[in-house]
């Protein structure tokens, strides 16, 4: 891998692990070769945040989960936990304005519970779009 990754190998071969669902492999170099991997995987942000993790990098796996978290929009339950594990990398991290971002996170949850009790014709009273919450 060392000899050939000027080559474009290591680009080769994280998009072939990619393209064939070998993601354990694929994150498997994220300790040996966390600078190669992490540009591969810049642009695939539905895995950044395992690799951020891999590398201990908690601050940048929460900051990705949360963005990934925003987005979501077919799922209540998943964007709940791509919250809560933004929430745990967040804990994990050394970040000193963690506790803002925690506040933020804790802010979405809640505001996906109370969209969840809350009865449905209260939230359609309020333009809320009960399937992308």
């Amino acid at each position: 891998f060392t000899k050939f990754g000027s080559d474009g190998f290591g680009e080769f071969l994280f998009k072939y692990y990619l393209d064939n669902g070998n993601l354990k492999q694929l994150l498997s170099f994220s300790n040996l070769f966390p600078k190669e991997l992490g540009s591969f995987i810049s642009s695939h942000s539905h895995l950044s945040w395992l690799h951020y993790l891999a590398t201990e990098e908690y601050n940048e796996a929460s900051k990705n989960l949360v963005q990934l978290a925003e987005e979501e929009c077919q799922s209540v339950a998943k964007k709940k936990t791509l919250l809560s594990l933004g929430k745990l990398a967040m804990l994990a991290s050394s970040d000193t304005k963690g506790t803002t971002k925690l506040q933020d996170i804790d802010s979405q949850l809640m505001s996906i519970d109370y969209q969840e009790n809350a009865p449905t014709i209260a939230l359609e009273n309020a333009d809320i779009d009960i399937e992308c919450m």
